[in-house]
């Protein structure tokens, strides 16, 4: 009798195995897609090194397999160092704006930053994320109709490291290789509900179905 019951509970079990498996099998099988992911700075420092187009070096890890870039969130310091974005010398302002003269007098007293560039379009979009990350309003003043002017209204050095989201052109350049756009996401002390919603229209807007996050731990936590 003991014999005939250690055999129903083996066959038992062995069914209960064949069927996780068998689940197993279906899960694994429909999960097979792995996501190869280059850095954004490292195939940027691969093109200057070698000579070449970033965006052919960008097609030609696509050809051999890559799946997507991992764009890290634009700085004003990035922008400045890259010469996007020019920092605008207080004596320099009444010539170039006279019908301001209080911002003159402030400038001077390092109470307002002003900041350059030919793109207005970026200056519209540093104004945005600069509004959502510091709650505060920073204008935008087109010169010219071919350049703008951002007026921070901050003198904190710590924002200019701070992450305003994705660049434009970034996204589009990695599109344009037919590479996914990878989002890499920095932590902030200075996350609200303004910054997490400008955050989701960014990745909405970047289509990015991975997202990674800078460092060691996601968003809201340190």
């Amino acid at each position: 009798m003991g014999v005939r019951w250690f055999h129903v509970v083996w066959v038992a079990g062995v069914l209960v195995a064949i069927v996780v498996g068998m689940r197993r099998w279906d899960i694994e099988m429909a999960n097979r897609k792995v996501a190869i992911v280059l850095d954004y700075s490292e195939v940027a420092h691969l093109a200057a090194a070698i000579g070449e187009q970033l965006q052919n070096v960008l097609i030609a890890f696509q050809r051999v397999g890559v799946t997507g870039v991992a764009i890290p969130e634009v700085t004003l310091s990035e922008l400045t160092a890259t010469g996007r974005v020019t920092t605008v010398p207080p004596a320099l302002w009444r010539a170039i704006n006279p019908q301001l003269p209080r911002l003159v007098s402030d400038l001077r007293e390092h109470r307002y930053v002003m900041l350059t560039s030919v793109d207005v379009q970026l200056m519209r979009t540093l104004q945005r994320a600069l509004r959502a990350k510091t709650k505060r309003h920073h204008a935008v003043i087109p010169v010219g109709g071919h350049s703008a002017l951002l007026i921070l209204r901050a003198s904190s050095s710590a924002l200019w490291d701070e992450g305003l989201g994705l660049d434009r052109q970034l996204i589009a350049l990695v599109r344009d290789a037919n590479l996914m756009v990878v989002p890499r996401l920095a932590n902030t002390m200075a996350l609200s509900d303004d910054w997490l919603k400008y955050i989701a229209e960014q990745l909405q807007l970047a289509n990015a179905r991975l997202i990674i996050f800078d460092g060691e731990e996601v968003l809201g936590y340190r």
